[in-house]
């Protein structure tokens, strides 16, 4: 619009010029330069106005572009955080679950310590924690005789008394595992340690079911000369790897077994 009325006003003084005064149409002419001057400095203005418009347009998209970045970051810094929440809620729950097993382990074996008293001051039975779980050790000496898998009458009262605990504890399985030193065997009806140490096994479990364990808590294992527990190079190591150990575990439930 400033553009239009300028013009108009240039063309009528200088077409009004041509029927005045020669002084008065020279002031019409200075008029006129002023005008046009303005005019032009006017258009200048507005194109410089233009460019500023256009690198704020610019800045603008660049600024759209950079909130639009910030917020897909913050959207993946959010799914960041939540997986590192659930991780650690899942680690702290994890954390929980393994002390309360450690307690309630503690907790049996401080029990079973104590019903087991007179075993273990007699040096005939051990308790140990082995991976977490509860293990009673046996010298096979103490219930069987070299190369033989006849519990001997000492050995059936040992059993007797870790029996009378066994079927009171609910919610174990009972695994029974024979282990032998690395001699090889010589004048005996097993044809080697695994025979052997299996023989045994399965000697203990019939003898604790016997006494009212439940058979379906019970299972038996043969490890023969090959999970010794201390140097087959010494007599005292051997005497060591000779034993029978009965390790608690968890019982499976009867609907995994069933496939339910």
């Amino acid at each position: 619009m400033k553009k239009t009325g300028l013009l108009a006003g240039l063309i009528v003084l200088l077409v009004a010029g041509c029927g005045v005064p020669k002084k008065k149409y020279n002031a019409q002419l200075e008029l006129a330069k002023r005008l046009q001057e303005q005019l032009a400095a006017a258009q200048s203005q507005n194109g410089n106005l233009n460019k500023k418009v256009t690198a704020l347009e610019s800045m603008m998209a660049g600024l759209q572009s950079k909130i639009k970045e910030a917020e897909n970051d913050a959207v993946r810094l959010s799914h960041r955080f939540r997986a590192k929440l659930q991780a650690t809620q899942k680690e702290l729950e994890e954390l929980a679950k393994a002390r309360r097993e450690a307690e309630q382990r503690n907790k049996m074996l401080r029990e079973l310590t104590a019903k087991f008293r007179k075993l273990i001051d007699a040096g005939t039975l051990s308790i140990t924690i082995i991976h977490g779980r509860m293990v009673l050790k046996l010298k096979s000496a103490v219930l069987f005789a070299s190369g033989r898998a006849h519990l001997r009458k000492a050995g059936q009262n040992t059993l007797k008394a870790i029996a009378a605990v066994l079927k009171t504890i609910n919610g174990k399985h009972f695994q029974v595992a024979g282990h032998t030193d690395d001699k090889p065997i010589h004048r005996s009806k097993f044809r080697n340690n695994w025979w052997l140490s299996s023989a045994r096994a399965v000697q203990v479990v019939d003898f604790l079911q016997k006494q009212g364990v439940p058979p379906q808590n019970l299972s038996a294992a043969g490890f023969s000369q090959y999970q010794p527990v201390s140097s087959n190079a010494t007599g005292a190591g051997r005497k060591q790897n000779r034993r029978i150990e009965i390790t608690l575990l968890p019982s499976i439930p009867r609907q995994l077994l069933q496939g339910k």
